[in-house]
């Protein structure tokens, strides 16, 4: 039987990023994809992932600061670790640390890979 690999799930509304990210990271980990915060906390909720890669900006009425913010705050949610992977410059980087982040990572100064390469060893710890 194969062993159960850990969730990740990926708050993310670009499309092209969400099938990278599904491609680059399915052979270790059981990846789901939510497009707007509301279905990411809902998905969040019912998956309990291992960890989650967070965008910022995203359609709707909860955009990743508010999906931040009540995942950290719901006792069912608040242990699982959260990446913000956004396109928003690092001035953004202490309301998100403060909010609860366990990174920050902007897309346009980190390639994917070393995102991957962050998500292997945060989860392998």
């Amino acid at each position: 039987m194969e062993s159960k690999k850990p969730i990740v799930l990926v708050i993310e509304d670009e499309l092209s990023l969400t099938k990278i990210y599904q491609q680059k990271l399915q052979e270790h980990y059981s990846v789901h994809i939510a497009k707007t915060g509301t279905e990411g906390i809902q998905k969040a909720i019912d998956l309990k992932p291992s960890l989650i890669l967070l965008d910022i900006i995203l359609p709707g009425e909860d955009d990743g600061f508010n999906v931040l913010t009540k995942l950290k705050k719901d006792p069912k949610t608040s242990s699982i670790p959260i990446f913000v992977a956004t396109n928003l410059s690092q001035e953004w980087k202490d309301q998100a640390m403060e909010l609860g982040a366990d990174e920050y990572l902007t897309k346009t100064d980190i390639s994917l890979s070393k995102i991957i390469e962050m998500i292997n060893k945060y989860l392998n710890k």
